[in-house]
């Protein structure tokens, strides 16, 4: 994770402590290069839904869940984000 406010905050904390199979890594401040998460959002928004047709916030949120399900059963796809983060080096 990111070192964002709501990522460090005590409540947040307190929630990973509690959880036996959660692992957190931190990734250094303003880090985008090495954040998966900003990598999936770009893919999603220039090459997912790059020409969508959707007309309505519903229809929007619908085919983002739709694409990111998609998204998400790609191995090749998420080891390239993983890879191209250096995320895969620290784990």
């Amino acid at each position: 994770m990111d070192q964002a406010k709501p990522h460090t905050s005590k409540k947040t904390t307190l929630f990973i402590e509690k959880q036996k199979r959660l692992h957190v890594f931190y990734l250094p401040p303003r880090s985008p290069d090495f954040n998966p998460d900003e990598e999936v959002w770009n893919y999603l928004k220039n090459e997912e839904l790059k020409s969508h047709q959707a007309k309505t916030r519903s229809e929007l949120k619908a085919l983002t869940r739709n694409k990111l399900r998609k998204m998400s059963k790609n191995q090749h796809l998420l080891r390239g984000i993983f890879f191209k983060c250096n995320v895969a080096e620290l784990l």
